[in-house]
């Protein structure tokens, strides 16, 4: 944003996440830089509303909406090349996996989605865990599964691609407070995977409730577990 003021180009902003979602140092570059920005384009309605309650100087007009999306063919091609197996990651069959795919921070909420496995796990003990990803928070999550007694049913795949790990899950989970609009649940739903996603008021971008996947009110491990059976 600076540069194209300083070379007097103009700037177009793409904002991925809610405002609210971002850290102190990103918001507050955002606030310094949002008037370089000729335009401003948000990934999805819950990102522009974001902006209009935070950040209302940002906008100086209209907000360009451009839904975030996958290409279909792309992802079923690096599937094939990067395909894994169940027995790779210790899996047997018979078992009913559930799988997640982000960086492990905070704002991404897999704190609920071990407590709510827990509880699911307690009744259904073929079922396992996948989480996909990396981040400051592996080790908190690691001790969290082994507080709940689950560490034996809990996979962590850490700094891999995630193409490859799509088609082992029976069940997409997405546990973020929340999102613009996740590639990840938009990659799960390309390849037909059944999703449950944590969403305020059950209102979602992507997902209509009980059409084509499950909507959970947030911060409800038992209503969460009860969706995943």
């Amino acid at each position: 944003r600076i540069i194209g003021w300083l070379l007097a180009v103009p700037v177009i902003s793409v904002l991925h996440n809610n405002v609210d979602q971002n850290g102190l140092v990103r918001t507050w570059i955002d606030r310094l830089t949002s008037y370089f920005s000729a335009h401003v384009v948000a990934v999805s309605d819950g990102v522009a509303h974001s902006l209009e309650v935070y950040m209302p100087w940002f906008i100086q007009g209209t907000v360009h909406i451009i839904r975030n999306g996958v290409a279909i063919d792309e992802i079923k091609l690096r599937i094939k090349k990067e395909q894994k197996t169940r027995k790779d990651l210790g899996l047997q069959d018979h078992q009913m996996v559930i799988g997640s795919v982000g960086r492990f921070v905070s704002v991404k909420n897999y704190s609920l989605l071990l407590t709510s496995f827990a509880l699911l796990y307690d009744e259904y003990p073929h079922a396992r865990l996948v989480l996909v990803g990396y981040g400051v928070q592996e080790k908190f999550l690691r001790q969290r599964a082994r507080d709940f007694g689950i560490d034996d049913r809990v996979v962590f795949v850490v700094g891999q691609s995630s193409y490859g790990y799509y088609p082992l899950f029976d069940c997409f989970a997405l546990s973020s407070f929340k999102e613009g609009i996740s590639l990840a649940l938009l990659e799960a739903m390309s390849l037909g995977l059944p999703c449950v996603v944590i969403a305020d008021n059950y209102k979602h971008d992507v997902i209509v409730h009980e059409f084509n996947g499950l909507l959970v009110g947030a911060n409800n491990p038992e209503q969460l577990a009860a969706s995943l059976a």
